[in-house]
């Protein structure tokens, strides 16, 4: 790795993510449901049939079908770390080593804690291939290792690659049927547990980011003109994109915003917990790609700077190879209000001048958060228009001041933001913002504040009651 990458932690830095306690309980719950009908001296009618159907496959696709057993096999678990190893991926051969391990001793557990006997032990009629496979059926280990080496890979592949994964692991439980040698529910049971185990890890140790290389995003950056002297993650927060500070050899400095299919809130399995859960924000799964994503973005800030917002310049918006989208900013020095201790009024009226420009415009920034304004020299500057809207209606321009008015008064008291918004945008539009209250669509960001604090909601009313003002400017 070249020398100036050598001390940057965008190679080790992993995240825990929520959708890994949904990985859990979906493991935890499938074993646990698998293993109800479970007894050592019968099976039910409808596994007897579901195994008689796979069991019954012609021979004439065994021989394939034996191959990718073998991935399920406990010396498939040391091959695989050698492998990892080999290819310099050391933190892919630990996950694979650890889950890969653990799947198979608590699968042995089970086996004897359960006791049933394989298919042979119970059923009159099956056709075994191979060798006999002796001791307790449930689970079946070879499944519960193929799960869960798929769960601890997944996050070190590209996203349109893991479906062969789970295509791989799925074979290697249906062939432990075919071959004789499991009952169903002793495959479903092995998946459970596997899915488990792989997320339990997960969650533990964090998993890959999803930041592409530093060296990808240094070639990208060149083939647009910029040379870049030093590459390093950006500390701002970030759920759906990966950001960098670059470093140019002409001495200025370029923010990164990298979207891609990999960031954990991507996850399929994630997004439908929050839809099951009702969790859903304006926010979500609202871009069908990355592309379409920074597309819109860079749009809506040029249309915000072309309306006279001071918002950094877009000096570049491309599509990379793999499907991440690239957006590039000129940086700006400063610090967010998120981060402030304290601001002067004059900031908080410059800010509110600054969204009153935005929404003259039609435009809704759709994140009026601390995080998304930065107190620079020339004063705030608005930034992350990854959710804008143009052509915005009165709803989302009042949501807008509602979440600015939030955000601000959770850090910084309500008394001088809303006397600094009466001031800018008149009391009209701030008492439109206010009674929306509890059923306007905020940003999560502010959704999880409100949670925590809902009575800011009531002292913002009561400020502004309080609050006299000069009469509105035209």
């Amino acid at each position: 790795m070249p020398e100036k990458y050598a001390d940057s932690p965008m190679r080790r830095q992993r995240v825990r993510h929520a959708s890994d306690v949904v990985r859990v309980a979906v493991g935890v719950i499938t074993l646990a449901l698998a293993s109800l009908p479970i007894r050592p001296d019968r099976v039910g009618r409808s596994e007897t049939g579901a195994f008689d159907l796979i069991n019954g496959i012609t021979d004439l696709v065994y021989a394939p079908v034996w191959v990718v057993m073998q991935l399920g096999a406990f010396f498939a678990v040391p091959v695989l770390v050698v492998l990892a190893l080999i290819l310099g991926r050391r933190r892919l051969a630990l996950d694979l080593g650890v889950v890969g391990t653990a799947s198979w001793l608590i699968g042995r557990v089970l086996k004897d804690a359960f006791g049933r006997p394989r298919p042979g032990g119970l059923l009159e009629i099956v056709t075994v291939r191979g060798s006999e496979a002796v001791g307790m059926g449930f689970v079946s280990g070879h499944t519960a290792v193929a799960v869960g080496l798929a769960t601890a890979a997944a996050p070190h592949l590209p996203r349109r690659y893991r479906w062969i994964l789970w295509v791989l692991a799925s074979v290697v439980g249906l062939s432990r049927i075919y071959v004789g040698a499991h009952l169903p529910l002793d495959v479903v049971g092995g998946a459970g547990l596997g899915f488990a185990v792989g997320a339990l890890f997960r969650l533990t140790i964090g998993t890959p980011t999803g930041r592409p290389e530093p060296a990808r995003v240094e070639a990208t950056l060149t083939k647009l003109g910029f040379g870049i002297s030093r590459l390093e993650p950006a500390h701002v927060p970030a759920h759906v994109s990966a950001p960098y500070h670059a470093h140019l050899d002409d001495g200025s400095q370029v923010f990164i915003k990298l979207v891609a299919e990999e960031i954990p809130d991507r996850d399929l399995i994630y997004r439908a917990w929050r839809a099951v859960a009702r969790r859903r924000s304006k926010h979500e799964q609202r871009f069908r790609s990355p592309r379409s994503q920074v597309d819109h973005e860079a749009a809506l800030a040029l249309a915000a700077e072309r309306a006279g917002v001071r918002t950094p310049e877009v000096i570049a918006a491309r599509s990379l190879d793999g499907g991440t989208g690239l957006l590039a900013f000129r940086w700006v020095e400063g610090q967010s209000m998120e981060a402030s201790a304290s601001v002067s009024r004059d900031d908080l009226s410059a800010f509110w001048e600054q969204v009153d420009t935005l929404h003259r415009a039609g435009i809704a920034h759709g994140g009026l958060v601390g995080a998304n304004v930065i107190l620079g020299e020339a004063g705030p500057w608005l930034v992350d228009f990854g959710y804008a809207e143009m052509l915005a209606d009165d709803l989302l321009l009042e949501e807008d001041v509602l979440e600015a008015l939030i955000s601000l008064s959770l850090r910084y008291g309500p008394d001088e933001v809303v006397a600094t918004a009466l001031e800018v945008l008149g009391p009209d539009r701030v008492d439109r913002a206010l009674a929306h209250g509890d059923d306007a669509r905020l940003s999560p960001a502010t959704t999880e504040e409100l949670r925590d604090q809902p009575e800011v909601l009531d002292r913002l009313v009561a400020v502004r009651a309080s609050t006299s003002v000069a009469p509105e400017r035209s």
